[in-house]
């Protein structure tokens, strides 16, 4: 019968754990928010720059700026919705000068009734200054839904239509937790690999059959493997699979041999 060494503490065990399930993790949000990067920028090629979707009982905010006039003017909103209908309320309009450039930035909210009809209204917006100039604005078109399930239906977001999520915050939520599951996992990896050092093991990180023996790459940047020295391996559990001898060496990593046994990676070189 393998003889038994004392096991690894169960923290450790249970960083390793942890350190497997936050690679997953951060791997699987990789992907998905790569998809949900690709969604969004698909979903905004495919949506016109001048079409706005909304639902009845929302409201929506229009903004754009004016080049030519001037915040100390009499600026005046005019709004014209066709099809038109006394169901689009204008509420709350704002004029402020630009900050980085000429010119004055509009911005006013549009209520959509609840009884409003769906369809496609046209929004032309126009601005009135010194009661005699028009500054006209680009025709905005109004797609107007029943409901919230209506809209995402409608959308050409793959994520929008089947699951309800906005593709563009879903990628950056997903982004940002592969982050910090990726910082978590480097942490993880360079505390479990010192305390592994301070108790005198070494963890082999990958494993590669010879024949009955098994080849064993470990990292070993303070050189404590010797040539011609035995070294048991060892499972998480303290169970000892064999007695491996040093084959090579480069600057920081070793290669060794296990003799007629097997071990993946994981397991462990004790060095003491």
């Amino acid at each position: 019968m393998p003889r038994r060494q004392p096991p690894l503490p169960r923290y450790l065990r249970i960083l390793f754990g942890a350190r497997r399930m936050l690679g997953a993790l951060m791997s699987t949000a990789l992907v998905f928010g790569t998809a949900a990067s690709v969604d969004a920028f698909y979903s905004n090629v495919k949506t016109p720059s001048d079409r706005i979707a909304a639902v009845s009982g929302q409201s929506v905010e229009l903004a754009g700026t004016l080049e030519e006039a001037s915040i100390d003017s009499s600026l005046a909103l005019r709004i014209v919705v066709s099809p038109a209908t006394d169901r689009i309320v204008v509420n709350g309009t704002r004029f402020e000068p630009r900050r980085f450039s000429e010119g004055v930035a509009w911005r006013t909210t549009l209520t959509l009734m609840p009884q409003l009809p769906s369809g496609l209204y046209g929004v032309s917006v126009s601005v009135t200054e010194n009661s005699s100039v028009h500054l006209p604005t680009p025709k905005i078109d109004l797609d107007v839904f029943p409901s919230e399930e209506a809209l995402d239906a409608a959308s050409p977001s793959f994520l929008m239509r089947h699951a309800g999520l906005n593709p563009l915050s879903t990628a950056v939520r997903t982004l940002l937790f592969a982050l910090l599951a990726g910082f978590s996992w480097w942490t993880l990896r360079f505390y479990t690999r010192a305390q592994l050092r301070k108790r005198g093991y070494l963890r082999i990180y990958h494993a590669k059959p010879d024949g009955d023996d098994t080849l064993l790459y470990c990292l070993d940047s303070d050189r404590r493997v010797e040539a011609g020295e035995p070294y048991p391996v060892l499972t998480a559990a303290g169970q000892t699979l064999g007695t491996a001898f040093l084959l090579e060496r480069e600057s920081r990593y070793c290669v060794l041999k296990l003799t007629s046994a097997r071990a993946r990676a994981g397991c462990m070189v004790a060095l003491t």
